[in-house]
């Protein structure tokens, strides 16, 4: 260290190792507002400096973090897919689908079956529709393993065209997905979905067809005469569990053929889906939480 003002001269001198061992024999008394004074390799010994390296590593002491990401972003391969071979994918709901000459089926009709088709992670399981203005999600999957951890997943879809590879198609439902994600931390979350589920709060969440019994889910949210759970457990709005899952967007006009190679003149498309899906795996990941994307196979 050499003085800022005044002579040049160093007036302590120190090493750190590449294990981040630091080490000095030159002794210097420092002092911090109205602290006692300590030893200056004892302050760094306790405190060490962020070391950036030009390959883009850091140490701060004897830990060393690789920033450099060895991921190329999201990969095409891992995109789900259902079978949309009869559904109207200009619908997203029910009532759209009601609405065509003649009637069509809905995005929504089919993802309730493909959700509910699913192989469970649960000894419980439920899927509610909340679509609507200021839903959490179009669909809310609750399970329940053995283990106690809960598990939710979050599903957006929206309408498209013909399967395809178009960013436009991708860019609100991306952003929806991603602005679901506080839902995973929220304390409010088991009151909320209780509020949702009896109808206190809007938009409504309504069981789907080949969900497990409703009166045991409505029991873990608190919806009984006694407010208790199932068999006198405290429910999940006292209890408030940690939950992890899945944070998923639902979109049949996107194809996973030419996702994965790309005909010519839609490189560039591509590319911005998989930089918007990058984005999403990222936000789930840092919430501890899985993404997935479900399309056509075509």
């Amino acid at each position: 260290f050499i003085p800022t003002s005044g002579s040049d001269e160093a007036v302590w001198s120190g090493s750190i190792s590449a294990h981040g061992e630091i080490s000095s024999t030159t002794p210097l008394a420092v002092k911090q507002g109205y602290r006692g004074s300590r030893d200056l390799l004892e302050v760094l010994r306790s405190h060490p400096p962020t070391i950036y390296f030009l390959d883009g590593s850091t140490a701060i002491g004897r830990l060393l973090y690789d920033n450099r990401s060895t991921d190329v972003g999201y990969r095409a391969e891992a995109m789900l897919v259902a079978d949309w071979h009869d559904v109207d994918l200009t619908a997203e709901t029910r009532a759209t689908a009601a609405r065509r000459k003649p009637p069509a089926i809905s995005i929504h009709a089919r993802l309730e079956e493909w959700l509910v088709a699913r192989e469970r992670i649960g000894v419980k399981r439920w899927v509610l529709l909340n679509d609507g203005s200021g839903e959490i999600a179009d669909y809310i999957g609750i399970e329940k393993p053995e283990s106690g951890l809960l598990h939710m997943s979050l599903w957006h879809a929206k309408a498209g065209t013909s399967p395809s590879i178009r960013i436009d198609d991708m860019e609100k439902v991306v952003a929806q997905a991603i602005k679901s994600r506080v839902w995973f931390k929220s304390r409010r979350l088991w009151q909320e979905l209780a509020d949702r589920l009896s109808g206190v709060a809007k938009p409504e969440a309504t069981l789907v067809a080949g969900s497990d019994d409703e009166a045991e889910l409505r029991a873990w949210l608190g919806l009984t005469e006694d407010g208790d759970g199932p068999d006198g457990q405290v429910p999940w709005t006292q209890a408030e569990p940690a939950v992890r899952g899945v944070i998923a967007v639902v979109q049949p006009g996107l194809s996973r053929k030419d996702f994965i190679s790309p005909p010519e003149g839609r490189l560039e498309a591509a590319k911005g889906i998989s930089q918007l899906l990058t984005v999403l795996q990222d936000t789930a990941q840092a919430e501890g939480c899985d993404a997935l994307v479900v399309g056509s196979k075509e």
